[in-house]
């Protein structure tokens, strides 16, 4: 069992594969594979595969992955296990294949080199791999035949990235969170997400019993090479001649089944409850293994003496195997401090897998890392009440299929009555009941679609229900199957097997780092039954129990199925309140999948990507934090201007740039979107210009305005509107202490509407290394000492400070000779400067730079000695926290926000710029200082420190009481509902 991951670019105009990107997707699997992790990219960057291993089979290193092929043209990261593995490799050794590992992975490979992509139709047991051939340039994604394994893709046209949980790839800043209406609705109808979707648009399952083949430069093709329905039909058709008696026959299949699941190089358990399909399983690993055998069962004391208690018949069965046997009691105190963790192991939402969480806990506890569970066995024979319930309801309600809008009427009268006394999913019984697909749903189903309008909106279930077409679905999934029995079993084998029970194990196991094994869910398995049932033999449960090595005593034979059950709503449930609990587990439902809205931001932005000014910068941080919040928010921006069209913009963000060219286009795309979008939570406004759009879409809206002020555009006085505007305002984030200070006194907006937020620094963007020798070289200062000030030579900016280090410059040439000043940076006061230098007989001493790209920022910090900026209006000086990470010592103004930035002149030296003795001696104490060391408390500034900040900002602003006329209730934090008993028999 691993977790496996891989970013392709397969189409024209992808980014290189990012090392970064790889390895935060990876590293989120850690518990998938706590042994080893690897990681390969190509030299060209178009394609990188990462894994990591949980080692069953092969403990060595030569087991780890990505592996290569011998001729090293072919590589693989793998996830699962092949059973058949030793008697392939026999094969394949036989036709001149040479093997350097004890691994299975290894036989794919080789398995690959003989059959391409029809390999899969070779392969015995779970799987879920990425092959990238060089050769061909190809890549192949594929997944078992049953979809044991999760596998998930992400595809935007031009990139593929795969990986084995929807969670990892969500690591991936290019992947968007935007909700999948269908995975929603499909959560909310099931219980569970039906495939192919995901919980988010972007992500997608890779169809189980299917291969996915990736060509550079063009789209993805997905081939089915399995399918439940269509097998069944196919062996009805041509049912091949036993070799044996039926009983026997039956029981060499399950022998074999179990036999095969056993392989391992690790100890292997057997998770037992009272049930027969487990109990199969033991007696037949028992069999194998002798008292080698480890069985595990939970107990609750909530159960004793009731129909649902395991641990009596499940400890008498291991017993009679000869097995080491732990029964693991859970307690309303260990579920307690553990339902956390189960909510955030999920990968995907599920109204079950407790259960399975508790007893892989138990087994990891007890040293194991491999287990055998009876999953499967119920659709493969009959087991569940639907095999039982669902042809009687079909049979009896087939006359209403002409008569669906006298159901759905009599559904409108009867629901209110029905829900006080019992589900109110009979009352469409008419509805839905006179067909096997129909009956069926209306059984398994958690919600009907008409009950969905009581907690989502009808846009999100109008497209999902669309997408889902479940009705459909499902007829089409038992077209040609005969039989209302083999009908069923496509559907639960299909849909609650593969959607909820496989993937509850998987998620479940993987928080403990087990690997859980399903023998009765194997395709040899498989087909030996529906061959038995194609010639006539009815399978029964009762036939596994006669397949059992031992003897069961007749009340263990004539046990009723019960599910394995976890009482959570006797742990969680305020007695006083549970008669007003949600039937079943809807409940629980509500907790796994909370159903509050996005937070949906408006924001007018000055300039944000495709600029590189402090106020750019400033908001790419806002978007950024936001779009990693863990509060979910949806963000449409409206820039006013966006100088350079080179940044990457995430696609998470919706931002609007047709409105750049011009006012009047922008005042027109803003009052399209206003009078065409949904509802909005918040409106930011992030420049005092733009006060009187986003004023107007707060009105329109009826949203809360937030405003978000800088330096010198929010210091001095202005108009009565300005004024009036800011007064508007539900709340002012400051970037600096200053900034609010000298806005309060001119807008009289009371200090406590405002909020600090000061600017962030990505401190992995910097570092202290020597400059770069071409630099040196371009602007010639080898062997000198050199000042540096960052900025915008602009008329309206000349508050930066550049005039006064140049008419400092005679006097520090005096003391320093070999001084230099590197003035970086370009703008319209530039010709000024030059000419000002010139006059003063500097031009050896002061050096202009011109434009400096982002790529070449940081390396223009490390020629420096120190970063000086003596300035007036600063609001706060984000270039002073890139020269500290950069290691360089800084002069910062004490008149202004410079002073914040360096924390009051704990991180740099301050001086008031108006006077030139106290500058100069700040910049010979910085020169003095030694460079290429990055203050501690520069983390204070970092940028998940901005987050936090921002998240805590907004969170008690939507929490406040002033702002419930705006907000949605469900955006607030509120007590949860308390769930309940989660069993396998979601749908009663």
């Amino acid at each position: 069992m691993c977790g496996i991951v891989g970013i392709f670019n397969f189409g024209e105009g992808a980014h290189p594969v990012s090392k970064e990107e790889l390895v935060a997707i990876r590293d989120a699997m850690i518990r998938r594979g706590p042994d080893a992790a690897g990681i390969w990219l190509s030299p060209d960057s178009r394609i990188g595969l990462a894994h990591r291993r949980l080692s069953i089979i092969d403990l060595s290193e030569s087991g780890d992955q990505p592996m290569w092929n011998s001729r090293r043209d072919v590589i693989i990261v793998f996830n699962g296990e092949i059973y058949n593995y030793r008697e392939l490799r026999t094969s394949l050794a036989s036709r001149g294949h040479c093997f350097l590992t004890q691994s299975d992975t290894e036989v794919i490979l080789a398995l690959y080199d003989e059959y391409g992509k029809d390999l899969v139709k070779h392969l015995r047991g779970m799987f879920a791999f990425a092959i990238w051939d060089l050769r061909a340039h190809t890549l192949l994604l594929a997944r078992d035949h049953f979809g044991i394994k999760p596998f998930y893709f992400s595809d935007d046209g031009r990139t593929i990235r795969f990986a084995s949980q929807v969670k990892a790839l969500l690591r991936s800043n290019a992947i968007g969170t935007k909700p999948s209406p269908a995975g929603v609705v499909g959560f909310f109808i099931w219980g569970w997400v039906p495939e192919p979707y995901t919980t988010y648009e972007d992500i997608k399952s890779v169809p189980a019993g299917a291969t996915i083949v990736v060509e550079q430069g063009k789209c993805p093709r997905i081939e089915e090479y399995f399918n439940v329905g269509s097998k069944i039909r196919e062996v009805a058709e041509c049912p091949k001649v036993l070799r044996q008696n039926p009983a026997e026959e039956l029981r060499v299949a399950i022998a074999d089944s179990v036999r095969a699941h056993l392989v391992a190089d690790v100890p292997v358990g057997v998770f037992l409850s009272a049930g027969i399909d487990s109990s199969a399983i033991a007696g037949h690993a028992a069999a194998s293994l002798g008292g080698r055998l480890r069985t595990l069962t939970l107990g609750f004391s909530e159960f004793r003496a009731t129909p649902q208690d395991e641990v009596p018949f499940a400890e008498e069965f291991s017993r009679a195997c000869g097995a080491q046997h732990i029964t693991n009691w859970v307690t309303r105190g260990e579920f307690l401090n553990d339902q956390q963790s189960i909510l955030d192991s999920m990968d995907q939402p599920s109204i079950d897998g407790v259960n399975t969480y508790f007893v892989s806990k138990a087994a990891a506890a007890s040293g194991l890392k491999v287990a055998l569970s009876g999953l499967g066995g119920d659709e493969l024979f009959s087991g569940y009440p639907t095999f039982r319930q669902v042809p009687v309801l079909a049979h009896a309600l087939r006359f209403s299929k002409s008569f669906s809008r006298a159901g759905i009427a009599l559904r409108s009268i009867s629901s209110p009555l029905l829900s006080l006394i019992t589900s109110p999913k009979y009352s469409s019984a008419l509805e839905y009941g006179g067909t096997v697909a129909g009956a069926y749903f209306l059984r398994r189903a958690l919600y009907l679609p008409w009950e969905l309008r009581a907690f989502l909106d009808e846009a999100t279930i109008a497209s999902g229900l669309e997408k889902l077409q479940t009705l459909q679905s499902l007829e089409t999934a038992i077209v040609g199957v005969k039989g209302s029995k083999a009908q069923i079993s496509v559907l639960e084998t299909e849909l609650y097997l593969r959607g909820q029970l496989l993937r509850d194990s998987d998620w479940a196991g993987m928080a403990h780092s087990v690997e859980i094994r399903v023998p009765f869910v194997d395709v040899e398995l498989f087909e030996r039954v529906i061959t038995l049932r194609a010639q006539g033999h009815a399978l029964t449960k009762r036939n596994i129990a006669d397949t059992i090595p031992l003897n069961l005593s007749p009340r263990h034979r004539a046990r009723l199925k019960t599910g394995f059950s976890t009482p959570v709503r006797q742990w969680i449930a305020d007695k006083t309140n549970e008669r007003r609990l949600p039937r079943g587990l809807r409940g629980w439902a509500h907790i796994v999948l909370p159903v509050a809205p996005p937070v949906r931001v408006l924001s007018f932005i000055p300039d944000a990507y495709g600029s590189n000014g402090g106020i750019a910068l400033y908001n790419r941080d806002v978007l950024e934090a936001l779009l990693l919040s863990a509060n979910p928010f949806a963000l449409t921006v409206f820039p006013r201007s966006m100088p350079n069209g080179n940044d990457v913009i995430p696609s998470k963000l919706d931002y609007k740039t047709k409105g750049i060219s011009s006012k009047l286009r922008y005042i027109f795309e803003v009052l399209k979107h206003l009078a065409s979008s949904k509802s909005t939570t918040l409106v930011f406004c992030g420049h005092i210009n733009l006060l009187p759009i986003a004023w107007l879409a707060s009105l329109w809206k009826t949203s809360p305005l937030i405003l978000f002020i800088y330096g010198i555009e929010a210091w001095g006085s202005r108009s009565f509107l300005s004024r009036f505007l800011c007064s508007r305002a539900d709340l002012i984030i400051s970037i600096s202490a200053i900034t609010a200070q000298r806005f309060t006194e001119w807008s009289r907006v009371p200090s406590s509407k405002i909020k600090l937020l000061p600017n962030a620094i990505h401190l992995n963007r910097y570092d202290t290394g020597p400059a770069p020798d071409e630099l040196i070289a371009r602007y010639g200062l080898q062997g000198r000492k050199v000042l540096m000030t960052l900025g915008r030579l602009a008329t309206q900016e000349r508050y930066k400070g550049f005039d006064s280090v140049i008419d400092l410059m005679p006097d520090l040439i005096r003391e320093s000779p070999d001084l230099a000043y590197l003035v970086a940076g370009t703008g319209g006061d530039r010709a000024r400067l030059e000419q000002k230098v010139n006059d003063l007989g500097l031009g050896e001493h002061v050096i202009f730079t011109g434009f400096v790209s982002e790529s070449e920022k940081a390396a223009h910090y490390r020629l420096a000695d120190a970063f000086v900026m003596p300035s007036k209006g600063e609001g706060f000086g984000f270039v002073f926290l890139e020269a500290l990470a950069s290691g360089i010592p800084v002069v910062a103004s004490s008149k202004d926000g410079g002073r914040e930035a360096v924390r009051d002149g704990l991180m740099g030296h301050l001086a008031d710029p108006d006077n030139r003795e106290e500058t100069k001696r700040a910049i010979f104490s910085a020169l003095a200082t030694k460079k290429g060391v990055v203050p501690e408390g520069l983390s204070y500034f970092s940028f998940e420190n901005f987050s936090r900040r921002l998240d805590n900002i907004l969170d008690d602003f939507l929490n406040n009481e002033r702002t419930n006329n705006y907000i949605d209730p469900l955006l607030r934090h509120t007590a949860t509902t308390n769930p309940e008993v989660v069993t396998e028999e979601a749908g009663k």
